[in-house]
């Protein structure tokens, strides 16, 4: 099957972050990734790259945070640098030595060289004993910027740690 624009198997490493951070009104908690996936398009050979990110989140509320990311995009495909904006509505049962927490919300992906468009997140992490696993979905709008366009779904594995300011 053929599919336009869609990155797979993306594995995103996160070491800090609100995986285990005690998020509360005015916390800011810090994230690095590492992202690796590949660009299928139809009638074109598949490009891989590495996309490794720094993310800031500034939590307002108990479930309420404005994510920041800083990313930088390396491989097959042409070398591009953004930032990723997004406000996330989170939330957790449980605590995070052992629990479930989730997160979802819109954003916008400003980048060098292609298109900045908009996205929506969301995903799920198990915390347990020190260590968090999850997963996501980060699909990205194109057709709202380009006519005709195929919008872009990016698959995250997520494996955290903790930090807080």
């Amino acid at each position: 099957m053929m599919m336009r624009s869609i990155l797979a198997s993306l594995v995103c490493l996160l070491v800090g972050g609100s995986a285990f951070a005690q998020e509360s009104e005015g916390t800011v908690t810090y994230d690095v990734g590492l992202s690796s996936g590949r660009v299928e398009q139809e009638g074109q050979p598949d490009k891989s790259y590495l996309e490794p990110s720094i993310g800031f989140s500034y939590h307002f509320m108990e479930h309420l945070a404005w994510r920041n990311s800083i990313f930088g995009r390396f491989g097959d495909v042409d070398t591009a640098y953004g930032i990723d904006t997004s406000m996330r509505a989170q939330g957790l049962l449980g605590d995070h030595s052992m629990g479930v927490s989730g997160f979802l919300g819109p954003g916008f992906r400003f980048i060098t060289k292609g298109d900045n468009v908009p996205f929506l997140e969301g995903g799920v992490i198990l915390h347990a004993a020190g260590i968090s696993l999850g997963a996501g979905v980060k699909t990205f709008f194109n057709s709202v910027v380009r006519s005709g366009a195929e919008n872009e779904n990016q698959l995250l594995i997520i494996f955290g740690g903790g930090g807080v300011f």
